[in-house]
């Protein structure tokens, strides 16, 4: 895969949780806690100073429900509700972030995980090289010659080998595999009694979930029995699962161009956040055309 130009399509969501739970607790003298604001722009500056991209967004999912949620009333159902000290914190990631002059998308009513995949597509689409930085495994079916993923967190870069070594399938049939074994935190039932190894052979040896429904009538044995049973959750649970690319969000690479830092803005952030020291402008490539 070709890296360069970057594009960075950031899941804001991800960094929000992994940076509010890895970071003991910090506020500033009004209360307001800060160890997720600290945590997430810390690593948006990293990211920048790793790749000093031209093109780059950030994602939020937004607290109105989906299609998904539409679809099946138990998708994501049974998730805890957001603490108040992280929920409280987003309002000020979100305005640094604007400060700092980087895309941020968020539309009501639509997925961060679709948002994500149509910017990359969209970035894919114009010959850019499309970074998705996410530790989401959904993520994974998004990877393609010019779609890449990384865990900045964990220092991890994900391609199309990479994909198959941990799930024994192509990105390709990862929605397909999802569908088929659930995912409990998501949701989606799958077809129980049926796991990763089985799910993977049957994709394997058929090509897709579509083959392996065409063929149920010529399998032997225990699986096309339970197959058939979820027959009809399956073919939901395969929806419910599958990242859409397309969505009209109304951006194109224009709006992916990042922007000159705010520094009087920033700075007026920063100070309420009591932030006393911190490197207010990124570095960013706009040489690059």
């Amino acid at each position: 895969m070709s890296w360069n130009p970057y594009t960075l399509v950031v899941d804001g969501s991800y960094f929000l949780h992994r940076t509010y739970h890895a970071i003991p607790y910090l506020s500033n003298r009004a209360g307001q806690p800060t160890n997720a604001i600290y945590g997430t722009v810390n690593a948006l500056h990293k990211l920048i100073d790793n790749y000093a991209p031209q093109y780059m967004a950030v994602v939020f999912d937004s607290p109105e429900p989906c299609f998904r949620h539409k679809l099946s009333p138990l998708y994501k159902a049974h998730r805890p509700e957001y603490d108040i000290a992280m929920t409280s914190q987003v309002p000020y990631i979100h305005a640094i972030i604007q400060a700092l002059g980087i895309p941020l998308v968020v539309r009501p009513g639509f997925e961060g995980d679709d948002i994500i995949g149509t910017l990359a597509t969209i970035a894919a689409d114009n010959g850019h090289s499309a970074l998705i930085c996410t530790g989401d495994k959904d993520m994974m079916q998004l990877v393609s010659p010019n779609i890449g993923i990384e865990d900045p967190f964990k220092n991890m870069r994900i391609g199309r080998e990479q994909v198959y070594q941990k799930f024994n399938v192509y990105p390709e049939h990862i929605s397909d595999l999802l569908a088929l074994i659930g995912d409990s935190a998501d949701g989606i039932r799958g077809v129980p009694g049926v796991g990763p190894k089985t799910a993977a052979g049957l994709i394997g040896q058929y090509g897709s979930l579509d083959n392996v429904i065409a063929n149920l009538g010529e399998m032997k044995g225990r699986v096309s029995y339970l197959i058939q049973e979820g027959l009809e959750n399956l073919k939901l649970d395969r929806v419910l699962t599958k990242i859409v690319t397309d969505l009209d969000l109304g951006v194109d690479m224009d709006h992916l161009k990042i922007q000159p830092t705010n520094i009087p803005e920033l700075t007026k952030i920063y100070q309420e956040l009591e932030f006393m020291q911190y490197n207010f402008a990124p570095r960013v490539n706009y040489e690059y055309t």
